[in-house]
């Protein structure tokens, strides 16, 4: 008897404790499941593999715009500086030389069309190769500003050398000129004019000062609302990008000099990045309903439809074969033309593939069968 009360204790025992850890369990679940999405991280960089399609990514271009001369010589501004292995934000009265120097950059990012359903935070990260100051200021701060439209289609250039009595370099971004010889900046030289050559306000600042280290991430972080605008912005109609200007440029009395790696850089890894901080998008394919089914492929969907199911997908092009063959004779609705989130109709919807009725009937809207 004594030996039975010893097993029913500990049986007890054990359910009191599995009972615990199932509690503990169902807590934790609680506390960490409010929210099921999860971020992904995207990094644009030449050299490296672009994040969606694993292709060698080469679709950086940046170059500096530099006014630097002498008054009686002549300048820079004229010249274009695309190919050289570092960009500059410089106050400049070195040796004798004096004026502003500005950089350009501009990250293609179309893989990312119709990956995200939001946009999180935006990252330009550099690597600083020099940081120089003179005259007793020691510290400066670096402005981002995203070109306006009207600045689109600069050139980056394959010029790097300065050279104040070269002859203009035509048909590159320059100083002087959006397209040097053939197109000016939408307002005035060194893309200088703000809500005309840039946006407005500020996208980001930062200082730099004799604690920048070089070779080491200079990060230009954008968050929230205008991180979605900017990505989206990029993605429609807008490949100017972003000019990044230091305090007090045009003045003359000492140096704040910045310089970042290019994209030409030949070590690879302190090239210039941007790093994209995304809420992925759902599947692009649904069964609409109190709790919505996704899919990679109308196929799928269709194959898991129920008679009257109305199946919805994205502004996206559908490359695949659909045969409607189901020995129900179920009847379906496809609905295309929806946004990212499923939570309007903003376009259109393409078929690139033929569309194969046997047996059920389908009846289609928003849809182009190309």
């Amino acid at each position: 008897m004594s030996h039975m009360n010893s097993i029913v204790k500990v049986a007890r025992t054990f359910h009191f404790y599995r009972v615990l850890a199932m509690l503990y369990f169902l807590f934790f679940c609680c506390i960490f499941s409010f929210d099921i999405s999860h971020a992904d991280i995207a990094t644009y960089k030449d050299g490296y593999s672009d994040p969606f399609t694993g292709v060698t990514y080469q679709g950086t271009k940046d170059a500096t715009l530099e006014a630097v001369g002498i008054a009686w010589v002549g300048s820079t501004a004229d010249q274009n500086y695309g190919a050289r292995d570092y960009l500059a934000a410089d106050r400049n009265v070195q040796f004798g030389f004096y004026g502003p120097l500005r950089t350009l950059i501009f990250f293609d990012i179309n893989s990312i069309t119709n990956r995200y359903d939001q946009i999180n935070s935006v990252t330009f990260r550099f690597y600083p190769s020099l940081v120089f100051f003179s005259g007793g200021i020691m510290s400066n701060t670096i402005s981002v500003y995203e070109l306006s439209d009207a600045n689109n289609g600069w050139i980056e250039g394959n010029e790097f050398e300065s050279d104040i009595e070269e002859d203009p370099d035509i048909g590159m971004v320059t100083w002087n000129n959006k397209i040097e010889g053939i197109e000016s900046w939408a307002g005035s030289i060194g893309a200088s004019s703000p809500g005309i050559d840039f946006l407005t306000p500020v996208l980001v600042s930062s200082i730099f000062d004799g604690n920048t280290l070089t070779n080491a991430p200079y990060d230009f972080v954008i968050t929230g609302q205008a991180a979605d605008d900017l990505v989206h912005r990029w993605l429609t109609n807008s490949d100017g990008g972003i000019i990044l200007v230091a305090g007090n440029d045009t003045y003359h009395s000492n140096s704040t000099i910045i310089r970042f790696w290019s994209s030409e850089s030949t070590n690879i890894n302190y090239r210039p990045e941007l790093i994209i901080d995304f809420t992925p998008a759902l599947e692009p394919v649904r069964i609409a309903g109190s709790t919505p089914i996704y899919y990679s492929s109308l196929q799928t969907a269709y194959d898991d439809a129920n008679d009257g199911d109305v199946i919805q997908a994205k502004v996206e092009i559908f490359s695949e074969e659909i045969y409607i063959d189901d020995l129900s004779d179920k009847s379906v609705i496809l609905q295309g033309g929806y946004n990212n989130n499923f939570s309007e109709i903003t376009g259109m919807t393409s078929i690139s593939g033929n569309v194969i009725v046997n047996n059920g009937r389908i009846s289609m809207e928003n849809i182009l069968l190309q």
